[in-house]
């Protein structure tokens, strides 16, 4: 019952997040019939610091898991809720063992 919640509440936080990003940024989706049923890899080229937002917003209608370079999940709030969102930690100097172990996450 527990972990039905948490996955509603993730789930509203995202629908919350891709309204607040679609008022404020003028998201124009093309080619989603192109993308794979299954899972794919998406890379951002990171223009500023809210790709990740308006990649998930754009994408709300699929589950996106996102990579986070480690570093950033020693800070306080923003590695809490990155971590409750299910992002993956990495970093270049992380062994290929350690690797493996976020992405199996």
């Amino acid at each position: 019952m527990i972990s039905f919640l948490v996955e509603l509440f993730r789930k509203a936080v995202r629908a919350v997040a891709a309204a607040l990003v679609r008022s404020i940024y003028r998201i124009r989706i093309t080619g989603l019939d192109s993308l794979p049923q299954g899972g794919g890899l998406l890379v951002a080229n990171h223009l500023s610091h809210v790709d990740a937002l308006v990649l998930g917003a754009a994408l709300s209608h699929r589950q996106v898991s996102f990579l986070m370079h480690r570093s950033f999940f020693t800070v306080p709030l923003i590695g809490a809720f990155s971590r409750f969102m299910g992002a993956m930690p990495v970093a270049s100097e992380d062994s290929p063992g350690e690797k493996a172990a976020s992405l199996a996450h």
